[in-house]
């Protein structure tokens, strides 16, 4: 069976944000209307481009919950509490350093795989891995025993 053509940018893209949201794989595809067997591939087939949709995602997330935490915060900062000001200083500091660091990593930079993520990889990239994949079709249910695999 002939190979699904690549997804569109706009739908790599939702199903990154659903996988930072902290959607299942099943959901993240369902969402895109996908099966959960294609979907989970995206990040070793379109590498590239999945780290990049991907980091944009996360970093949304972590844009919107910093300025939430940073509200929640400044007010804790202004408290008659000392050291509950202290502590909020701190907080605000150490979110201050984590911006500064994602906001210097390169788009490619990614960590290294886990065991579980290779594991999933050597499956898929066996014969029974990609004869699966090619008999993928978009909306098709995946299996009930489909193990959740890494972002």
């Amino acid at each position: 069976m002939a190979r699904r053509k690549p997804p569109n940018d706009e739908t790599l893209r939702t199903a990154a944000e659903a996988r930072a949201g902290g959607q299942s794989w099943d959901r993240a595809a369902a969402i895109v209307g996908y099966a959960a067997s294609a979907v989970r591939l995206w990040p070793i087939r379109y590498a590239a481009r999945w780290a990049a949709v991907l980091r944009e995602a996360e970093l949304r997330l972590v844009s919107e919950a910093s300025a939430e935490a940073i509200h929640t915060l400044r007010k804790q900062l202004r408290s008659e509490d000392d050291k509950a000001a202290r502590e909020a200083a701190k907080m605000l500091l150490a979110l201050r350093q984590i911006g500064e660091k994602l906001r210097a990593e390169k788009p490619g930079d990614a960590p290294p795989l886990s065991s579980e993520a290779r594991d999933a990889l050597e499956y898929l990239e066996s014969p029974e891995g990609r004869h699966e994949l090619d008999a993928a079709e978009p909306g098709e249910e995946a299996d009930a025993g489909d193990a959740e695999s890494p972002r």
